[in-house]
């Protein structure tokens, strides 16, 4: 029989099977002496994207093996970095987060030449984080650390950066002690400057009746009540002073004093104050500084979100165009509403890729030039607002109170 199934079908199929076999190998065998014999790409080509280049390491890196004369490439120049330090991992990784997104879509803003921005995360163990930030500064392109770390590992690092000759800039820590760092930029501004701006801030915003400041008998909240009430008498706000030591309960008779309180202190001492003001039924306004304003803030205030002001190193005007397409962006990469970290942290990141685009040849000489104000640009303009250096190390900011409604900062003094 010749039908479909009998075995006069079966030689056939199995036949035209060997040729298709043969061609394909024949095909394959082909293409992959192609590739082989390619002629190298000329010099100055780009990369393919697959393939990441680290600095340090590769056949290029004089690491290991030898070249020939012909295999040898004219220097091509390398595009200047940023490195940003954050913590990315451990209790603030939500915060280095924040300021992490805020530089990526700065970065995307970025010309293709401008420089190259990289991150590293700032909490990893010391010996870990110290040997790869030693490879780091060697690194001849790097010409500035971006840096968002507690006080001491902060201070840390910008020690071991400046024997290299590379500058620093605080993104959000503002501690006093950073501020007086002839070797670092702190880019948010003092402690001092915040106190102070506090109170101007309150004063044309709520007028110079009376308030009166919770103070934690602390390093910080020593320090940023005493600015804040010599600011405040200057202005003619009269200031009453509670000091409380962290589980003592406030006076039964303070909220009849007064409808407005500054905690001046740490945010978990600030809370167990808060949680017992309520109990004893106040409901006046609440003025905190901007560290109170970070990835904790809602544990912080439950309940009383609505009537606490923060006191903010920045503007945040959601009306505004920049605002508006920052925060679009924003929401589009990650769905969700910036905090004034991410704003903090594209600011930052835009003016310095800026600042390092202008530089001369020297990291050093920019630096230098960073440090003591001396820059093509020493001002700028961010969805935070304006901000221009003056002095050695000193950044003027805008600030403003802010109340955190639904999720979004706005500014409530504008």
């Amino acid at each position: 029989m010749t039908g479909r199934g009998t075995p006069l079908w079966r030689p056939k199929k199995r036949r035209w099977g060997r040729r298709v076999l043969l061609l394909i190998l024949v095909v394959g065998l082909g293409w992959w002496w192609l590739g082989s014999h390619a002629p190298p790409p000329p010099d100055g080509s780009p990369k393919p994207a697959s393939v990441e280049s680290i600095p340090g390491e590769g056949p290029d890196s004089g690491s290991g093996g030898s070249q020939g004369p012909e295999q040898k490439r004219a220097p091509v120049p390398e595009r200047r970095r940023i490195l940003a330090v954050l913590p990315l991992s451990g209790p603030f990784a939500g915060q280095g987060e924040r300021i992490r997104q805020g530089m990526e879509l700065a970065r995307k803003e970025w010309l293709p030449d401008g420089p190259q921005l990289d991150f590293l995360d700032g909490w990893q163990e010391p010996q870990v984080l110290e040997e790869k930030l030693a490879r780091r500064l060697k690194e001849p392109d790097l010409y500035a650390l971006l840096v968002h770390l507690p006080v001491e590992r902060l201070e840390a690092l910008t020690r071991r950066a400046a024997s290299a000759g590379v500058v620093v800039v605080s993104v959000a820590n503002t501690h006093q002690r950073l501020a007086a760092d002839e070797h670092l930029l702190s880019f948010l501004g003092s402690d001092e400057a915040e106190a102070r701006e506090a109170a101007r801030l309150i004063v044309e915003r709520y007028g110079k009746g009376d308030m009166t400041v919770v103070e934690e008998p602390s390093a910080y909240g020593t320090f940023f009540s005493s600015h804040f009430r010599r600011q405040a008498q200057e202005r003619g706000l009269s200031v009453h002073r509670v000091v409380l030591n962290p589980g003592e309960l406030p006076p039964p008779d303070l909220p009849k004093q007064s409808q407005k309180i500054l905690l001046a202190g740490s945010p978990a001492w600030a809370a167990d104050v808060v949680a017992a003001l309520e109990s004893a039924g106040y409901r006046g306004l609440y003025f905190v500084p901007h560290t109170f304003g970070m990835d904790y803030v809602a544990d912080l205030f439950s309940g009383v979100m609505d009537r606490v002001r923060f006191v903010l190193p920045l503007t945040v005007k959601v009306n505004g165009e920049s605002d508006a397409a920052f925060r679009q962006a924003y929401r589009r990469s990650y769905w969700k509403e910036p905090g004034w970290l991410s704003r903090a942290g594209y600011d930052c990141a835009r003016w310095i890729a800026a600042q390092v685009g202008a530089a001369g040849a020297s990291r050093e000489a920019f630096g230098a030039g960073l440090l003591s104000g001396e820059v093509e640009n020493a001002s700028g303009e961010g969805v935070g607002g304006p901000f221009r250096l003056d002095g050695p190390g000193k950044v003027i900011r805008t600030y403003s109170l802010a109340a955190l409604t639904k999720g979004v900062w706005v500014s409530i003094d504008q």
